[in-house]
């Protein structure tokens, strides 16, 4: 017998949700299938995916300033299942007889909820990282094979998925592994415009990293939601630090030194003065020559300035307490996002 296409949707929830600046109404063919180990998978929403119950439509939805999406849909397909383990895969209660069989099915299984997790971290990590919705947190497969062996009414935030074989009617699917999914969030939201879509779904499928200031910038914000405020601190200069280092490398080509700048430095590199200045130097003295008012505007620089400050207190003369934490942090963000944007590609000249 032809082997089969198995089909299967289910609904992801996102607890707190990712926060939009604005409802995209998007379209079916606005939403991108990507593939991994034989796995289809297309993530999507629409206006039931806001609020629940579902009250309002696309029109309504366009009014509200900042709507979450509070749930995904998922929908996946692969092709080349055997007959026999469809027929088995279909059968209402099983015996896991024979256990050929029995172990193909969990092995599908595992490829699929392993398949579906790659894809949606990655929506989850661009969202919180670049737009830095830091209360969104990765879906952890660990802590989730230890709710294995809780049923549907013994777990309340289980979520069943439905299959279907070709022409076959939908059924449960229920391979008994991994039988739920568990998306923890918090925080207030960030707003994700319609731009950042494509952009997201770029990084979905690109196999990328994100960017280590901005995993850094998100760390610390998630320790200062934790009230670990000295440790966030800490973390946010590191942020600084690192974007300051990769942008002094490379700055962008509008910000290399011109001639008159590099005779009165006595170098030729932005990355000496930067090693040459340290930290508090640069930000005191380099990045307001570098950039303009409009760029970094002057209460930004003041704050970082008390950010880099107080980290030093803390770090060498055992400060204890932080002061306007929130807004040093917000600060530095600015900061981080400036010179991530203008930091350029490595290259052999992008150091001049």
């Amino acid at each position: 017998m032809a082997d089969k296409t198995l089909y299967l949707k289910t609904v992801l929830p996102l607890k707190g949700g990712i926060k939009l600046a604005g409802w995209p109404n998007f379209k079916e063919h606005d939403f991108p299938t990507f593939s991994k180990d034989g796995i289809a998978v297309k993530f999507s929403f629409d206006n039931t995916s806001a609020y629940s119950p579902p009250s309002f439509s696309n029109e309504e939805l366009a009014r509200i300033s900042n709507p979450p999406i509070n749930q995904v849909f998922v929908n996946l397909e692969t092709k080349g299942i055997s007959a026999e383990l469809a027929e088995y895969i279909m059968t209402t209660k099983k015996n896991w007889e024979p256990p050929e069989l029995a172990k193909e099915y969990r092995d599908l299984a595992d490829t699929i909820f392993d398949t579906t997790m790659y894809y949606l971290n990655r929506l989850v990590v661009f969202f919180r990282t670049e737009k830095g919705q830091y209360w969104l947190e990765e879906f952890v497969d660990s802590a989730q094979k230890e709710l294995n062996s809780l049923g549907e009414t013994t777990h309340p935030k289980r979520v069943l998925a439905e299959a279907r074989f070709d022409d076959s009617d939908w059924f449960r699917w229920d391979p008994m592994s991994h039988p739920g999914v568990l998306i923890f969030s918090f925080g207030d939201p960030r707003a994700v415009t319609v731009e950042d879509w494509s952009r997201a779904w770029d990084f979905v499928g690109s196999g990328r990293n994100t960017d280590l200031p901005l995993e850094l910038l998100v760390q610390a914000e998630t320790l200062g939601e934790n009230k670990h405020d000295r440790s966030a601190l800490t973390e946010a200069i590191t942020a600084l630090e690192v974007a300051l280092s990769r942008f002094a490398e490379n700055p962008a080509s509008d910000l290399f030194l011109n001639d008159q700048l590099r005779a009165r430095f006595g170098t030729t590199r932005l990355k000496n003065l930067r090693e040459h200045l340290g930290l508090t130097g640069t930000v005191h003295y380099l990045l307001p020559i570098i950039f303009s008012e409009a760029e970094l505007d002057s209460k930004t620089l003041s704050d970082c300035r008390q950010a880099i400050e107080q980290r030093n207190n803390v770090v060498h003369k055992g400060q204890r307490k932080v002061k306007d934490l929130n807004k040093m942090l917000a600060a530095v963000r600015k900061m981080v996002l400036l010179l991530v944007t203008r930091t350029g590609d490595p290259g052999p000249d992008s150091v001049e």
